[in-house]
């Protein structure tokens, strides 16, 4: 009889344990941000891009989970953020693609979020970005950070922006993070034709959303940081502006800050250090141009930041990590020379110990008080 209860209670065990495994598979199969969306949509049957407890067919008990501000559904920007939390990656962000996430702050209920607003469309689909500022911001058009992500060109989410961006939010400014086509949909010019169509659709639509058409800075990590750099040179690069919409606006920007971006295309191609990184035929800028970075060098010049470094250039803040083997430290350097030479406001910081991805909560103090002092905000970081 004895035994009778000992296998019974064995069998509970095993059970129980194949219930967890069971629900942490179910997690770990949620890991991919597309099989979220996919199962998100799914269930959203009324289309109020919201799903409620009644329409979520999932596992119950992870409702809870999803639904990060408690308001009783689950929008898609919570879904972003559940996909990053369970995201397994590597510590070190390579060019390849791999992208490292800190955890992302919880929504406040202090900050009101517009989200998936189209700002051009491709004719097949289209981009999108998220606004996110205080519920209660001053009455005084608010000053906008854009955060550009990283990922090779070839990854990565726009959700990214969220995290980065929070402590600058808090302090006043207007969040805005955006997509742009990866180099698996579109090759190379796409990514800057879409960034710069997302600056000129937040000057369309800066009263709408109380922004200050003259305060535009953009922030970026590696390839994002590629784009924010050569946002901040190419003002003035009509071949760089695509056929997107509000070509009757200005895609200039007025400050940047770049952490371990690009700037020299055929400097950087030229370093035995990063030669592997970039010549592979699955690296990121041949998946970015189509072919081997050293077949046209030219359009490696055409695409580098520093071709295009001139006397009327916003201030710049150049942050790198001094063990970085991803992107050479040298590359900031290479511009902020450049920049410094044309008379612009330019900083290069060299962050010692660190590789390619820097130290969001270390540094965030330094980059608010970039945008502060060039956007004459008060100072202070959160």
């Amino acid at each position: 009889m004895k035994s009778k209860y000992v296998i019974i209670s064995i069998c509970i065990t095993i059970i129980s344990l194949l219930l967890c495994i069971g629900y942490q598979q179910y997690l770990y199969a949620l890991d991919s941000e597309n099989e979220i969306l996919k199962s998100w949509k799914k269930d959203d049957k009324n289309n109020d891009r919201t799903v409620t407890k009644d329409e979520y067919s999932g596992i119950p008990a992870l409702f809870k989970t999803l639904d990060i501000n408690d308001d009783g559904s689950i929008s898609e920007i919570e879904i972003r953020i559940f996909a990053l939390k369970q995201s397994r990656q590597k510590p070190e962000q390579q060019l390849n693609g791999e992208i490292h996430f800190e955890h992302p702050e919880s929504i406040d209920e202090n900050i009101k979020f517009h989200e998936n607003i189209e700002f051009a469309d491709l004719g097949y689909r289209s981009l999108m970005m998220d606004i996110f500022h205080l519920e209660n911001p001053p009455e005084t058009p608010m000053p906008v950070v854009v955060w550009i992500h990283g990922g090779g060109w070839k990854g990565g989410s726009r959700i990214q922006g969220v995290q980065r961006l929070m402590h600058l939010v808090k302090l006043g400014y207007c969040g805005v993070q955006i997509d742009y086509r990866l180099s698996g949909e579109e090759k190379w010019p796409a990514q800057i034709y879409d960034c710069k169509a997302a600056i000129r659709f937040l000057r369309a639509h800066a009263s709408e959303y109380n922004l200050d058409p003259d305060r535009i800075g953009v922030w970026g990590s590696s390839a994002g940081g590629h784009l924010v750099t050569l946002l901040g040179t190419s003002g003035d690069v009509p071949e760089l502006e695509g056929e997107l919409g509000n070509r009757e606006f200005s895609s200039r920007v007025n400050a940047v800050c770049s952490w371990a971006g690009p700037t020299d295309f055929y400097r950087m191609v030229d370093s035995n250090v990063i030669a592997r990184n970039v010549l592979g035929s699955n690296s990121a800028l041949t998946q970015l141009f189509g072919h081997s970075p050293l077949k046209y060098p030219e359009k490696l010049k055409k695409a580098s930041p520093v071709t295009y470094a001139t006397s009327d250039d916003p201030p710049m803040l150049l942050m790198h990590g001094q063990f970085d083997t991803t992107v050479p430290p040298s590359q900031g350097e290479i511009l902020h020379d450049a920049l410094q030479k044309a008379g612009v406001d330019s900083e290069y910081i060299l962050c010692k110990g660190e590789r390619h991805v820097l130290n969001q909560k270390k540094h965030a103090g330094t980059v608010a008080d970039f945008f502060n002092r060039v956007f004459n905000c008060e100072q202070g970081s959160d």
